[in-house]
């Protein structure tokens, strides 16, 4: 058994945690919707920009579903993952102990799961918790609260599981917020100044939006009555070395008065809002103004509870990026909605929610995601084939595609400059299994425009054309500015070689991978990879021996290069259990020289898929 650290001022007083016991029930109630299959909902594909949404049973599993970005954990990738050696716990009913938990979560890179207040209350849902820890595998688990908070069964529960715990515990919500921020290593700066973070006790909106901060740049969360500046978080002040304090809120969270006295000592910025949703925005803004946050993603919580907006936040602050609060559940509210709006750049990416659809309604994240696109808008381009082979003196096309936020075709007419240039390198192309021809930079002198379109046309397409009379490797480029103003481009290779043979392309092996659903073809020759159709219509395979014997299966998807071609089939038909073999059998596609593929039949072998 692990020996517990404990770090405690006190016994919280016995109401909060007969409050804390209400709360709890009311906890209980499914805030992120119901159960997903997978640990994510993702949005895509309609015209808006995408969404992530992290949608659990209720908050412990919404908070355990966000830190699956922290556990390194590709098979659960969205986002940037880090392996984390720590866990925060806090409380899941009441946020007083929990506000400044992500200062100390980022101190060490942490996510924030959640516990309940009374042993026995709600065991499955800490069991979501513990099984959220057993896949991080951390080296330590920090409980933020004493033990009315997260109460003591929980801490044996976590030491019994072979966990190093530390549990930082005030008599009240203040002072444990001082003993969390004297707890890290590093007090982070903004203009060079030590910075704080100071938030009012009695409320969680300002401190959550805060969290981010805290978290990412490392800036202690202290709290403080909102009409006299605390002795404790006075104290905490100047024991750390602050130099610089962010006031979180606007004069009706920490008075004037506060921000006088602090005035005395500190510099002082106040950063704040009419209300919730206008200081989450207050602090994006001062984070994309200061200190460099990204501007193409963000992440939304509902802003009258308190839970997925605490546990989203070391998200946020990992990956830099501002937090904005939904009114309520069902609405998202005015100081959001013009502050999403004025990001609908072309710049702007992705939207994360925090919580399902009954605690952010599908409504409000459609909202979200209406403001925040430029549908029909020229905000990116595409080159298609970004990379071809032709031979010699063969007319080559490549089609440049406008693309608004979310992907669609962007209905727009806009000017767009080609040109062309000898590749810094040679291109390498696989002839067969074993031997591959080598095609150095082109010379432009060789090249011949054949034809130009300047501007695209009204789905936002436009096309160029061209021949080279010698061997080559080129590289296309095109340029346009985008609605925002901004010059995009967007580059594709072209290679043209001399005819390899005039013999027809033949099977040279096809591979399959166990427990996949993907067979890898190789040819005799490079092919004309736009006779191969997309849909891998031109295939099929049977299994002869082992699971499915006796099996046809036919690919749903194509792709080529060079002389080889991925064909992949609907759900997982390989498995070498029973060593699974047999054959695939396909004809019609054409190498460089035009010559036509034969009916021609190859057995595949099943291997184990690549690392």
């Amino acid at each position: 058994m692990m020996r517990t650290t404990r770090i405690s001022l006190g016994v919280a007083p016995r109401s909060l945690a007969l409050l804390g016991v209400l709360a709890l029930l009311l906890a209980l109630v499914p805030f992120a919707g119901t159960a997903q299959a997978a640990h994510t909902e993702q949005k895509s594909g309609d015209g808006l920009v995408p969404s992530i949404r992290w949608a659990g049973e209720n908050r412990f599993d919404t908070a355990s579903k966000i830190a699956v970005e922290f556990d390194g954990d590709d098979s659960d990738d969205v986002a940037a993952e880090t392996d984390t050696d720590a866990v925060v716990i806090a409380r899941g009913d009441l946020f007083p102990d929990a506000l400044s938990g992500s200062f100390l979560a980022g101190q060490l890179d942490a996510p924030i799961l959640l516990s309940d207040s009374a042993a026995g209350m709600c065991d499955a849902c800490f069991q979501i918790t513990m099984d959220r820890i057993a896949a991080i595998g951390p080296e330590q688990v920090l409980i933020v609260g004493g033990e009315s908070a997260v109460p003591a069964a929980r801490e044996d529960q976590l030491e019994a599981a072979g966990y190093e715990v530390s549990r930082f515990g005030g008599a009240e919500r203040i002072e444990t917020a001082a003993l969390v921020a004297r707890a890290g290593d590093v007090v982070g700066t903004w203009n060079e100044s030590s910075t704080a973070i100071v938030a009012r006790a009695s409320n969680f909106p300002d401190a959550l939006v805060a969290g981010s901060l805290a978290y990412s740049k490392n800036f202690p969360l202290l709290l403080t009555h909102s009409e006299e500046l605390s002795e404790v978080t006075a104290a905490a002040l100047e024991d750390l070395g602050i130099e610089q304090v962010i006031i979180a809120g606007e004069e009706g969270a920490v008075s004037a008065a506060v921000e006088e006295e602090l005035a005395a000592d500190y510099a002082v910025e106040r950063i704040g809002g009419i209300n919730r949703q206008a200081t989450a925005a207050a602090f994006a803004e001062f984070a994309y103004e200061n200190l460099g946050w990204v501007q193409d993603e963000v992440s939304m919580a509902r802003g009258d509870d308190f839970a997925d907006a605490l546990t989203v936040g070391p998200f946020a602050g990992s990956q830099e990026h501002a937090i904005v609060l939904a009114a309520n559940s069902q609405e998202l509210g005015n100081e959001t909605s013009e502050f999403l709006e004025a990001q609908a750049t072309c710049a702007f990416d992705q939207l994360y929610i925090a919580g399902g659809s009954v605690a952010v309604g599908d409504e409000v994240e459609q909202e979200a995601r209406t403001l925040l696109s430029r549908p029909g808008a020229a905000c990116d381009l595409t080159l298609t084939p970004e990379t071809a082979t032709n031979l010699v003196a063969e007319t080559h096309t490549v089609t440049a595609q406008l693309i608004d936020t979310a992907g669609g075709a962007a209905e727009t007419s806009t000017a767009i400059t080609f040109e062309i240039a000898p590749a810094e390198t040679g291109t390498v192309i696989p002839i067969d299994q074993t031997n591959t021809v080598t095609v150095p930079p082109g010379e432009t002198s060789t090249v011949e425009i054949l034809s130009e379109t300047t501007t695209t046309n009204a789905e936002g397409w436009a096309d160029f054309s061209f021949t080279s009379s010698a061997e080559g490797a080129f590289m296309v480029t095109a340029t346009f500015t985008n609605v925002d103003g901004e010059v995009e481009t967007a580059t594709a290779l072209k290679t043209f070689m001399e005819e390899i043979d005039a013999a027809a392309p033949a099977f040279a092996s096809a591979t399959a991978f166990d427990g996949t659903n993907t067979m890898l073809v190789g040819y005799s020759e490079p092919l004309d990879c736009g006779s191969v159709d997309s849909d891998g219509s031109d295939y099929s395979a049977e299994i002869t021996i082992g699971a499915g014997n006796g099996t046809t299966v036919v690919p749903e998807a194509a792709s080529c290069d060079g002389a080889l071609v991925t064909l992949t089939f609907p759900n997982t038909p390989f498995s070498n259990q029973e060593g699974t073999v047999g054959t695939v059998t396909a004809g019609g596609v054409l190498d460089l020289a035009g010559n036509a593929q034969a009916d021609d039949t190859v057995g595949f072998t099943t291997v184990p898929a690549p690392a």
